[in-house]
């Protein structure tokens, strides 16, 4: 017999999974896709021979003679939801499975390891770009109940493209495909958590979340229908991945995906225990935590906007605590977050998130080949943020240019780590507890822009001293002012004065203003 390897993998997600900007389709529609991989991977004719398994795709090896049978047996699989019937043989074809596209390929080791994962990989993408990216469905050319000379279609109110046949009470007349989608999301991400969470002690009747970003953001001040939309991504994994050999590979899955469960399960247990977790009025039994993404080294999740600086130092946290590494060497995350009203369009928010991430590699990179700040936690463990308040604001695709006119600095300097995010939240603490206003910060902030390059910082120093002067602190919190002004601003403050030159780090003043509602502690989230 002959040893081969295999990959199969969902592909062409685009038209499948964000067809529609609506949350539970594309919760839907992504757990869907996790599932059916899992079930392969868990299947007892594979299982064995499983490598590694991500959110969309999964690695096998096998000894055999017949590598077209079990592809053809995988695919059977990944598609048997197309086959089932009930007990009197009628189809219960699930429509989700019908705009699916899953892959299957297999390849002959002859080379290293890392060669024939690399040559099986682009044999997917040759696959990928060989089969339609969009699929017609039977229902896109005739409607139920309607002949085919019949009259006008009544189209899905979500995919705007698909003819609707179902009905829902809250989003009108969906088409098939669509509305099976939303209804799955629900049971699939109680099962998917539930066999992550197993051993956590965890009771299953407190896995029950908001379907909706509505309910998920509503209450909570002036930032009611707020959302924090969180995307994070593991630095120079694929590039560690790709040179370990089989038994390391399966080594480091097992690292990465006992952290991403530990992280979960701290997660879900400070939601369980925390009031701003829950839901308000009746839906108090529902936390407010929306999973777009779990698999590999990708985390997408939303959470209500005042709990987004929570949700990410808790997981550079965990990571922390963790000492999470594999072969003496860290392993580190970049993150973006975006704080955004929850009618934004999810495509929009997800694209700034990604920019986020990629400015924050982008922003390790630097330094000498021999220096790895990717591996370093102080230095990797990054995130970049975002406050979207409307279209109009959001960074087009250059964030270097965009911090460099919006805040007179390289992006680079605006990255944050665990120290620098736990700080911030800290000093806009002290400054509220001072009696200062966000409209003094805006004016601070302001006054830094105008001088950030004269040198000498006449209004902004005079500005500052405005602020403090009308402050209401006594002096040991005063005292902590002027320290948590020097180290995180650059302010050269004491006792007798505020020196006239220009911060560097006066950025930070437009960080603060921004963040004002948003970086809340846990008294205020409850209150």
């Amino acid at each position: 017999m002959t040893f081969y390897f295999f990959r199969a993998e969902a592909v062409n997600m685009t038209p499948t999974v964000y067809d529609t900007s609506d949350i539970s389709t594309i919760r839907g529609a992504g757990f869907y896709l996790l599932d059916r991989i899992h079930t392969l991977s868990r299947d007892p004719e594979f299982h064995d021979g499983l490598i590694t398994e991500g959110a969309s795709a999964a690695v096998f090896q096998f000894d055999t003679d017949a590598p077209k049978d079990i592809r053809k047996k995988m695919l059977a699989l990944l598609y048997s939801d197309l086959e089932k019937k009930d007990r009197s043989g009628n189809s219960l074809k699930n429509p989700a499975i019908q705009g699916m596209t899953f892959l299957v390929e297999f390849m002959e080791h002859k080379s290293t390891f890392q060669k024939t994962m690399a040559a099986l990989q682009g044999k997917i993408r040759v696959s990928q770009m060989q089969n339609p990216t969009i699929r017609i469905f039977p229902e896109t050319l005739i409607s139920s109940g309607q002949s085919e000379e019949g009259k006008d279609l009544t189209f899905d109110a979500l995919n705007r493209v698909l003819p609707a046949h179902e009905t829902d009470g809250n989003k009108g007349a969906l088409s098939r495909f669509t509305k099976i989608r939303r209804d799955q999301g629900i049971k699939l991400r109680k099962k998917i958590y539930g066999d992550l969470l197993k051993g956590h002690d965890i009771p299953e009747k407190e896995l029950n979340f908001t379907n909706d970003l509505e309910t998920l953001s509503r209450g909570q001040g002036n930032l009611n229908g707020k959302i924090a939309y969180i995307y994070i991504d593991g630095n120079k994994f694929g590039k560690l991945q790709s040179a370990l050999d089989q038994e390391a590979l399966k080594e480091f899955d097992t690292v990465l995906d006992d952290f991403k469960k530990k992280f979960l399960a701290c997660l879900i247990q400070y939601a369980i225990k925390t009031p701003a977790f829950r839901a308000p009025g009746k839906y108090n039994d529902l936390i407010r935590l929306e999973t777009l993404l779990w698999g590999g080294d990708e985390i997408k999740l939303i959470v209500p906007a005042w709990l987004g600086w929570t949700v990410a130092t808790l997981f550079f946290k965990t990571a922390s605590d963790l000492s999470l590494g594999f072969q003496d060497q860290g392993l580190t995350f970049a993150m973006g977050m975006v704080l955004a009203h929850h009618t934004n369009p999810i495509q929009n928010l997800d694209d700034m998130a990604g920019l986020l991430v990629d400015a924050v590699k982008d922003g390790i990179k630097a330094g000498s080949p021999n220096d790895h700040p990717q591996y370093d936690r102080a230095r990797g463990d990054r995130m970049h943020y975002a406050v979207l308040e409307s279209l109009e604001t959001l960074p087009q695709k250059d964030f270097q240019r965009f911090t460099e006119k919006q805040y007179q600095t390289s992006s680079r300097d605006m990255a944050l780590n665990l120290e620098t995010m736990k700080a911030l939240q800290n000093f806009i603490r002290i400054l509220k507890a001072a009696g200062f206003s966000r409209s003094r910060i805006h004016k601070i902030a302001t006054a830094w822009l105008k001088e950030k390059n004269k040198g000498e910082a006449f209004e902004y120093k005079e500005s500052l001293q405005r602020g403090l002067d009308l402050c209401q602190a006594d002096e040991d919190l005063k005292t902590d002012l002027y320290h948590h002004i020097s180290n995180i601003t650059g302010t050269g403050i004491n006792e007798t004065g505020i020196s006239s030159l220009i911060p560097e780090r006066g950025f930070r003043w437009l960080q603060i203003a921004e963040l004002w509602d948003y970086l809340v502690w846990e008294e205020e989230q409850n209150g």
